[in-house]
């Protein structure tokens, strides 16, 4: 069973986007995840907002990290303005683009 945490950052803005303060859920421990990125062992999730929105514009429905068979993967959904969501995965700690899938 996947744990899964739902994530902002509180006050950043990206273009076109402002992201509320955090919405925890889940068993991953917020405190953990921040520690993660605080000590560069995972990509924050900033980064790869910019990155998703290079290749799909549009504003941002949901971002989270999910722990899949040991492994941090965040799931970012975009809405394009053309109507279509977008669900783009990376892996957390290499930041390699892991999976691009338009929701239907």
């Amino acid at each position: 069973m996947a744990a899964v945490l739902a994530l902002a950052l509180p006050g950043v803005m990206l273009p076109g986007v402002l992201l509320a303060p955090p919405a925890w859920a889940g068993d991953v421990d917020h405190s953990r995840v921040r520690k993660l990125v605080e000590s560069g062992e995972i990509r924050p999730l900033a980064e790869l907002l910019r990155r998703a929105q290079e290749q799909h514009q549009g504003e941002l429905l949901e971002a989270e990290i999910e722990e899949e068979g040991g492994k941090l993967v965040y799931e970012i959904e975009l809405l394009a303005p053309n109507g279509e969501v977008w669900e783009v995965y990376f892996d957390a700690r290499s930041g390699e683009l892991l999976k691009v899938a338009r929701e239907d």
